[in-house]
């Protein structure tokens, strides 16, 4: 059962912008608690991440905050708004979430690594493609490497 939730912030935040806020959040599921009296505050525009051991609870938070499970009232507010009162359509467009289980697309590491931002609109360069490969330690040889030759543990 989650009862603390620790981030890992990958950039500095400043918790007075914050504008995701969880408050005495708790859920049940079969008679079975499953998350505690978890609270946090997280910035927009800033990476966290949910950390915890298997089973803890860090997916059934992320449901909660997107709507794939209806959270109870007044536990997750998003811009100062309770989430259940916004469409779960627009709250999946303005809160990113990365489960524990990768999805590649077919096709090159490059154009998976170009994907996010091309929806957004944005043309990644070449060599912002090659940085981002070279943040998490993978040689630059990779990027035209199709997905389906790499390894599970590869992707």
């Amino acid at each position: 059962m989650l009862t603390a939730v620790r981030f890992i912030l990958i950039s500095p935040v400043d918790m007075l912008s914050s504008h995701l806020t969880v408050t005495d959040l708790a859920y049940t599921f079969r008679q079975k608690t499953i998350l505690h009296h978890v609270g946090f505050r997280a910035a927009r525009y800033k990476i966290t991440c949910l950390v915890g051991p298997s089973g803890s609870g860090k997916s059934t938070v992320l449901r909660l905050i997107n709507r794939l499970l209806e959270p109870p009232a007044a536990s997750i507010m998003f811009d100062g708004l309770d989430v259940v009162t916004r469409p779960p359509e627009q709250l999946r467009q303005e809160i990113g979430m990365v489960f524990q289980h990768p999805m590649l697309f077919s096709g090159t590491l490059a154009d998976n690594i170009r994907f996010g931002p091309s929806m957004r609109g944005e043309r990644l360069t070449d060599s912002e493609v090659r940085q981002w490969l070279d943040s998490v330690s993978l040689p630059a040889s990779w990027l035209d490497q199709p997905i389906d030759t790499l390894s599970g543990g590869e992707t």
